[in-house]
């Protein structure tokens, strides 16, 4: 395509992509982390008990545990009940006593303990919905109208909405912002995302999203400082939301993507844009390449235009869906068209259904897609939950992905998918399930920093396998099937992240079971991923006939461990990502 031969001149990794890739993923990225990460500090439990009035017990004083408040005097009380003397129990109808060193949370201001203290859980649930619809929306918009008025729109809606959270009373107008808040933050990231990705040429953009994902990590661990420095719930609130404001800085700097402008027949913006970047790169495009963007370009504006003259604009929605045709038919007719096993049309749901081995491998990684997001966000979510200080959980939680992702890209192309997504898998388990047997003390050595650094190393992997199971997903599909196979996959894995926020709620009664739970789960996952291809150096399938050939040399059970390379040097066809993971389909990313 002109546009890709066009990208590819500017050079690789040029410093116009570069420059602008880093100031949007410092100032953009930033507001993505705090707002997914937002409950881990507003909505903390701190350990608390039922207020005992003076005239019930006087003289009374509380030794905390995590379970109780054992007191000196007759009458005493749990979490959740009052203690008489004569061994009944009355609920906390004086309200709690919290213990929580000056911090507060909407926990302890709308009292969300007892037979409520799944809501704060619920919350971070509803804001996941929000970025449900938010993906089912948006990108359609960013189509119309383009990557940057989209992010700057949905940015500032976010950053109000997350202003709008400060004001709440009570604990349902919370959920309600955080479901506008999870659902412009999605419009921005999937408009961010997809103008950061298309700075680059197809066989760079896994750079951006590796890019991208480091300063995710950093951000994460920043999160950390400010809920510590910030001790009040509404103070953190504002931050968040003045970051959101603060994002779109990175948004401006930015310029609206060459192949989106191509694509909507804006030829005179999108030459004049690559002008700029050559100059900025000491280069000068050659007027050859120059001229095929215009003729590009040239031809999507005659497709809009006969597409609004023959189709009469009788509403403001007649006009969006002619202009979205426009433009998805100018992008289809400069794809290269592929024969499946079926005939010429695309690759469709039913008939990926109809196929026994690719309807077995969506199954399965449906599964480990939603298991996955349940593991990695559920363990950052109950970070704070978890034995040690919970600043220093959550600091740690962030830091351990910045090598993971490094980690990620170097053992990807050294032994496999498959290997590599099940190595992280078991270590996942095994690292998970050490932490939750070893006892917080033994012969009187402190043994709470081990605990800690297991998890850690748990988390490490998970983040591991997340990035790697998102390149295997992504090369078991068929060309013409491949970003929706994705989606599908993207769909359920945010069902995934719908359930994490209730692993906190479970670790705040047990934490050795959620450990044990998320480890079992990490061992099913390795065991589901038998069963799928190695895709390492095999040529990215086409045709439904090239599934079937992969699934003839990798899916039995006696090749479940065998790393298939026949092929690498026998075909010209193109071949998924190596080491540095260049070829690599890139998607809107799963956060």
């Amino acid at each position: 395509m002109e546009v890709e031969k066009a990208l590819t001149e500017l050079g690789k990794y040029s410093r116009w992509q570069l420059e602008r890739s880093t100031s949007m993923c410092i100032f953009c990225y930033m507001a993505v982390a705090f707002h997914s990460f937002t409950i881990v500090f507003i909505g903390w439990t701190p350990p608390h008990h039922c207020k005992v009035p003076s005239y019930i017990a006087t003289n009374i004083t509380w030794n905390h545990t995590r379970t109780s408040a054992t007191p000196t005097g007759t009458t005493s009380s749990d979490e959740c009940h009052i203690l008489l003397s004569n061994n009944d129990k009355i609920g906390c109808k004086y309200g709690q006593v919290y213990d929580a060193n000056g911090y507060t949370s909407i926990v302890t201001e709308f009292d969300l303990v007892c037979d409520r203290s799944h809501l704060p859980a619920l919350s971070q649930s509803v804001y996941y919905g929000g970025v449900l619809t938010g993906s089912l929306i948006f990108p359609i918009i960013s189509d119309m109208f383009g990557r940057k008025p989209t992010a700057i729109v949905t940015m500032c809606l976010t950053g109000i909405a997350a202003l709008c959270m400060v004001s709440a009373k009570s604990i349902i107008p919370f959920i309600i912002t955080r479901f506008f808040v999870g659902t412009f933050m999605q419009g921005s990231v999937i408009s961010q995302y997809t103008l950061n990705a298309e700075l680059f040429p197809s066989k760079q953009r896994a750079f951006a999203t590796c890019y991208m994902y480091i300063f995710w990590s950093v951000w994460m661990t920043l999160f950390a400082l400010v809920g510590y420095l910030l001790m009040d719930w509404r103070h953190i609130a504002v931050v968040i939301g003045c970051v959101s404001f603060l994002s779109l800085a990175g948004i401006c700097l930015m310029k609206e993507s060459i192949p989106w402008l191509v694509a909507n027949g804006k030829g005179k913006e999108a030459v004049a844009l690559l002008r700029i970047a050559a100059k900025r790169n000491g280069s000068e495009f050659s007027e050859g390449a120059l001229d095929d963007v215009r003729k590009t370009a040239a031809r999507a504006k005659f497709i809009g235009d006969q597409t609004d003259d023959v189709m009469t604009q009788r509403s403001f929605l007649g006009a969006l869906r002619n202009r979205f045709s426009a433009i998805r038919g100018t992008i289809k007719q400069h794809l290269p068209t592929q024969k499946t096993k079926l005939g010429d049309a695309d690759v469709g749901v039913m008939e990926i259904m109809r196929h026994r081995k690719l309807r077995l491998w969506t199954i399965l990684v449906v599964l480990m897609w939603m298991s996955t997001n349940i593991t990695y966000y559920g363990l950052t979510l109950s970070s704070t939950a978890f034995v040690g200080n919970r600043f220093l959980n959550f600091f740690l939680s962030g830091v351990v992905e910045f090598p993971a992702y490094l980690f990620m890209m170097f053992i990807l192309g050294k032994i496999g998918r498959r290997y590599s997504v099940l190595l992280s898998y078991f270590c996942t388990a095994v690292f998970l399930i050490a932490s939750n047997v070893i006892p917080k003390q033994a012969n009187g050595v402190n043994l709470v920093p081990l605990i800690m650094t297991l998890n850690a190393i748990g988390k490490f992997f998970i983040s591991t396998a997340y990035g790697v199971l998102y390149v295997l997903t992504s090369e078991l599909y068929p060309t013409n099937f491949r970003a929706r196979g994705m989606g599908i996959t993207s769909i359920f894995a945010r069902f995934g992240a719908m359930l994490s926020p209730f692993c906190e709620v479970l670790a705040r009664y047990s934490p050795v079971a959620l450990g044990l739970a998320l480890g079992a789960v990490s061992i099913m996952n390795g065991i589901l991923v038998l069963p799928l291809p190695e895709t390492n150096n095999q040529p990215m399938p086409e045709t439904m006939e090239d599934i079937d050939n992969l699934a003839r040399k990798s899916t039995t059970f006696k090749n479940c461990f065998r790393i298939n390379i026949e092929s690498q040097n026998a075909t010209k066809r193109p071949v998924s990502a190596n080491v540095s993971g260049d070829d690599i389909t890139t998607e809107t990313p799963m956060l």
